[in-house]
C-alpha cells in the first residue's frame, strides 16, 4: 500500500512539474499583442535586414502577409528592398524594370509577368502562382508611389539564362556550379545590398524571403551532412543586422516526414490562446528555449529554437493554408516550343526518364490554377487535437 501511495505521489509531483512548464506557454501567449506584421515591421528599427523563413513554396497565405508587409508605411519609407530565394539574381534588371513602368492596361501587365516568369527558374517551368501573383501586386502599389518610394523586388539564387542553354550537357555543367548554392545566394544578396547601402537613397534596409533551411541563423548537420545557410552567411557579414524569423507551418522534425514541429502541440497553444496572427521575439520565451525541431535535431549540436532564429510568427492555422500552383497562360502559343526544348533537355540532363508522350502531356500543365490543402491535412488536425483533452 505504502508503495502505490509512494508511487501516486511522485505521479502528481512529476504531473505538476510537467502541467507548469507547459502552462509557461500559454501564459506567454496571453501576453503577447504584436499581429505579425507589425512585429516583422517592429524588428526593421533594430535590423537592417529582417530574414522570413518561408514555409512550403506552395503556401500563398504567407504571401498575403509579405504583401501587407510591403505595403506598410514605414517598409514603404525605410526598406523598400525585397530579397527572394526564387529567381536567378541575373533576372533583377528586368523584374525592377517591370515594377518601375507606370501604368499600362491590365492585359500588357499580365503579359508583361508572365514573360518574367518564365524565365524566373532554372527549371522548365517553376510551379508557384505566389511568385507571379506577388510581382503583380507590388506592380500595382509602386503605381500609387513616387519613384523614390516604389518597392524593389531582387531574385538571389544561382544566375542561369535559357537561352544559353542549348543541351543537357550545357545543363549539367550548370548544376556542378550549384554545389554551393547557400554561399551563391549570399554573395549576391550581399553584392546588391552593399550597392543599396551605399546608393542616394535613403533606404538602407531589407526583407529577405528564404525557405527553411536557408533563412537558419546557423550552420547545423542534417541527415549526418554539414550545410552551410545563407542565413548565417548574412549573419557573418552584418554582424548584429540580421534578424530572422520562423514562420510556422509544416517542417521536417523526422527524415521524410512533414509535419509540424512538437507533435502539434506549439499550433495547440497558438489555437487555444486565439493567436493565429501573432509574432514575438524567441529570446526570453518558452519557445526559444526549446529544443530545435524544424529539422531532425543535429546529433553533434543540439540547437534551441532561439539559436536559429530572432523570432517566430504563427499566421494562420494548417487548414487555412492554401497551396497554390499553376499560372494561366504560361504555356501560350508561341512559348510551346522553346517550353517543348527546355523539357526534353531537363529530361536528359536530369535523368528523369520522361518519354516524348509525358513531355507532350505536361506542356500545358502549368497552365491551369490549381488550390489545394496538405495532403496530410486529417492527420495533422489530429495531431493538433489530441491535446484538447489536457497537456
Amino acid at each position: 500500500m505504502k508503495k502505490i501511495v509512494f508511487s501516486l505521489i511522485i505521479l502528481f509531483i512529476c504531473s505538476s512539474s510537467f502541467n507548469t512548464r507547459e502552462n509557461q506557454y500559454l501564459d506567454f501567449l496571453k501576453k503577447q499583442k504584436k499581429f505579425a506584421k507589425d512585429y516583422v515591421i517592429g524588428l526593421f528599427k533594430n535590423y537592417d535586414i529582417v530574414i522570413l523563413c518561408e514555409r512550403d513554396h506552395k503556401e500563398f497565405t504567407q504571401y498575403e502577409l509579405y504583401l501587407e508587409i510591403a505595403k506598410d508605411p514605414y517598409f514603404i519609407e525605410n526598406v523598400g528592398h525585397i530579397f527572394t530565394e526564387v529567381g536567378s539574381a541575373n533576372m533583377d534588371d528586368e523584374i525592377n524594370r517591370f515594377l518601375q513602368i507606370e501604368q499600362q492596361d491590365s492585359l500588357s501587365t499580365r503579359t508583361h509577368i508572365t514573360s518574367i516568369f518564365r524565365e524566373i527558374s532554372d527549371v522548365p517551368y517553376w510551379h508557384c502562382y505566389n511568385y507571379p501573383w506577388f510581382l503583380g501586386e507590388l506592380f500595382k502599389l509602386n503605381q500609387k508611389l513616387n519613384d523614390n518610394q516604389k518597392v524593389m523586388l531582387h531574385p538571389s539564387d544561382c544566375e542561369f539564362d535559357w537561352s544559353k542553354c542549348k543541351s543537357p550537357k550545357d545543363y549539367k555543367s550548370y548544376t556542378k556550379s550549384t554545389n554551393h548554392r547557400d554561399s551563391i545566394m549570399a554573395y549576391n544578396i550581399i553584392k546588391r545590398f552593399i550597392s543599396i547601402q551605399a546608393g542616394a537613397n535613403r533606404r538602407k534596409k531589407a526583407l529577405v524571403i528564404m525557405n527553411y533551411k536557408h533563412a537558419f541563423l546557423k550552420d547545423h548537420k542534417f541527415l549526418g551532412e554539414t550545410t552551410h545557410n545563407t542565413g548565417r552567411y548574412l549573419s557573418d557579414k552584418f554582424k548584429g543586422k540580421v534578424a530572422s524569423v520562423y514562420i510556422m507551418g509544416l517542417a521536417i522534425p523526422e527524415k521524410g516526414a512533414y509535419t509540424l514541429v512538437k507533435n502539434g502541440k506549439w499550433d495547440y497553444y497558438f489555437e487555444t490562446s486565439k493567436k493565429t496572427d501573432v509574432g514575438f521575439n524567441l529570446v526570453g520565451s518558452p519557445f526559444g528555449s526549446a529544443e530545435f525541431d524544424v529539422i531532425p535535431p543535429d546529433s553533434a549540436l543540439p540547437f534551441k529554437y532561439e539559436d536559429m532564429f530572432t523570432g517566430l510568427i504563427f499566421y494562420k492555422p494548417v487548414q487555412v493554408h492554401q497551396l497554390r500552383i499553376g499560372w494561366e497562360g504560361f504555356a501560350s502559343g508561341e512559348f510551346i516550343p522553346e517550353l517543348r526544348r527546355r523539357m526534353h533537355i531537363f529530361n536528359e540532363a536530369e535523368e528523369i526518364g520522361m518519354t516524348k508522350e509525358d513531355v507532350e502531356n505536361k506542356l500545358l500543365e502549368n497552365n491551369i490554377e490549381k488550390t489545394t490543402k496538405y495532403k496530410n491535412l486529417e492527420k495533422l488536425r489530429k495531431e493538433i487535437d489530441q491535446w484538447q483533452n489536457g497537456l
